[in-house]
């Protein structure tokens, strides 16, 4: 990958986005929209309510498929960098080792959903990609091995801080 997609890719990774998050529903895909953060480690944080559909699919399949999209240089959404990724959630419980960390990460990258924090039906996850795929532009796409993330997560962090 040469370095100016590696940055952009570093971009996307690196700071808390919406995504679109694909689960399975009875056998079948289903597709709803979340917010995603970085939790520095190369893997991605949601906190979701038991009322969405989605949260009932990763509760009962932890298979999941989720979608980061950048901006659209010239406002062509086909030339748009993206990620795509597969792997596994897991639900973080508020009071084990890691759900505090977990919670001040996602926090970081929404810092308006603090409140959401509060309501006992929000429940955190931590997606593991096991497979990711980015697409930098025309003739720029590359397999991403998922160890990499970690690496890309602190540049991209440290590229928006500055």
């Amino acid at each position: 990958m040469d370095t100016e997609s590696r940055k952009v890719l570093a971009g996307l990774v690196g700071r808390g986005c919406p995504g679109s998050l694909a689960t399975l529903r009875e056998g079948g895909p289903s597709v709803g929209m979340v917010l995603c953060a970085p939790d520095g480690e190369g893997a991605f944080l949601i906190h979701v309510s038991r009322l969405a559909a989605h949260t009932g699919d990763l509760l009962a399949d932890p298979r999941v498929a989720l979608l980061l999209v950048g901006p659209a240089p010239g406002g062509n959404p086909q030339a748009a960098p993206r990620v795509s990724l597969r792997g596994r959630a897991a639900e973080v419980p508020r009071e084990s080792p890691g759900g505090q960390a977990a919670a001040r990460a996602y926090l970081a990258a929404f810092p308006q959903a603090e409140a959401m924090f509060g309501f006992g039906d929000f429940l955190l996850f931590r997606i593991v990609p096991e497979e990711v795929r980015f697409v930098g532009g025309f003739a720029k796409a590359f397999d991403v091995a998922p160890s990499e993330l970690k690496e890309l997560q602190e540049s991209g962090a440290a590229g928006s801080a500055s």
